[in-house]
């Protein structure tokens, strides 16, 4: 094999470089190949985690998405089942006031 010659200036021509804008896999994804699953060698994925954190805040698959507010210790201000006719009431107080506000624009 030829060596390159140094140029003029005394400084060796780079070599090239292969460069990919994502990097290389981990070296454990080579145990998942098509042949490797076929064949039954591929290990099972770890179990997914039911209880965890986050920013925190502790999460549990198994328990209730939601907590009551009872729950969390807040002072519920409506009866259990009336949740709709309190958002109505809401949601006609909000339009009142806006309705209000426009009318001080105008």
């Amino acid at each position: 094999m030829s060596q390159q010659q140094p140029g003029p200036s005394g400084i060796q021509p780079q070599q090239h470089q292969t460069v990919s804008p994502f990097p290389a896999p981990p070296e454990y994804a080579e145990h998942y190949s098509d042949d490797a699953i076929r064949a039954g060698l591929a290990l099972p994925p770890p179990p997914v985690p039911t209880k965890f954190t986050v920013f925190k805040e502790e999460y549990d698959l198994e328990g209730p998405l939601l907590q009551s507010l009872s729950d969390l210790g807040i002072q519920q201000l409506y009866e259990k089942g009336k949740w709709k006719d309190q958002l109505n009431k809401l949601n006609k107080s909000v339009v009142a006031a806006f309705l209000d506000l426009l009318e001080i624009l105008i």
